[in-house]
């Protein structure tokens, strides 16, 4: 069965209030974790968690439980540039040397598969603005979210710098620094920036309803796991003075 010929509700709408209501539900469910975590579990968080999975709290407490468990076993807040720069050769992926107008960092992704359309979830697709270099209504979406001078040619900027290898290993070395400065002073940071820079585009792409409707055991199940890992992983306890507050800060110090 393909994709997009599966069902799909309709996206929820709540209200503040309600949706302050089922943060405190997921809190409830995943029980200590929340407090053991408070980093990775802020309200901030939650909701996005809740968003991904359409409002439903077991399914996106299941989501969030695994979710932590992940970071906990693979540390991605210990990348360093070093570790990704063969990667990064080719410029298949970079984060842009400027912002876009509201200040937000910009991914520049050149795929070798371009034909994206009839591919893309009906959720996903509402959200996505598909604009050409030679388009004049694209060229006024561009206008209207970057600054044209710093934008590349290719999309419809003035720009023909192009990818610079060794000005974007430079880039990646300073924000490297900032990260282990941040880490190393141990300085408190709000939790509301927590894993903007790293997981902004996950959650929102997990839009597809595949947990099955008995969840239960599944949640469970992932919490228990998540307990084995953090008691048989040493150096494994994410709180208020961990790792992924820097990496939250330095999130917020690019932009």
């Amino acid at each position: 069965m393909s994709r997009k010929s599966r069902g799909f509700g309709a996206e929820k709408s709540l209200s503040p209030e309600e949706q302050q209501a089922k943060i405190n539900e997921v809190r409830k469910i995943i029980g200590p974790i929340a407090d053991k975590y408070p980093v990775l579990c802020s309200d901030e968080s939650i909701s996005r968690y809740l968003r991904a999975r359409n409002w439903h709290t077991k399914k996106a407490s299941k989501m969030l439980v695994e979710s932590v468990k992940w970071r906990l076993e693979y540390k991605p807040e210990k990348i360093v540039w070093e570790d990704v720069a063969r990667e990064a050769e080719t410029g298949k992926l970079y984060r842009a040397n400027f912002c876009d107008k509201l200040g937000r960092p910009v991914l520049i992704m050149r795929p070798g598969f371009q034909v994206v359309k009839p591919f893309l979830e009906p959720k996903t697709y509402k959200k996505v603005r598909f604009a050409y270099s030679n388009d004049p209504q694209s060229q006024k979406i561009m206008e209207a979210l970057f600054d044209i001078n710093k934008l590349d040619s290719s999309f419809g900027g003035r720009s023909r710098v192009g990818f610079d290898y060794e000005a974007f290993g430079q880039l990646m070395r300073a924000d490297d620094k900032k990260k282990s400065d941040l880490m190393n002073s141990g300085c408190s940071v709000p939790t509301d920036h927590l894993l903007v820079a790293s997981q902004s585009s996950q959650s929102e792409s997990l839009t597809s309803d595949h947990c099955s409707d008995d969840s239960d055991n599944e949640l469970d199940e992932a919490t228990s796991t998540l307990e084995d890992v953090d008691e048989k992983v040493p150096g494994l306890k994410l709180g208020y003075d961990d790792v992924p507050k820097s990496e939250a800060a330095m999130a917020k110090q690019v932009q």
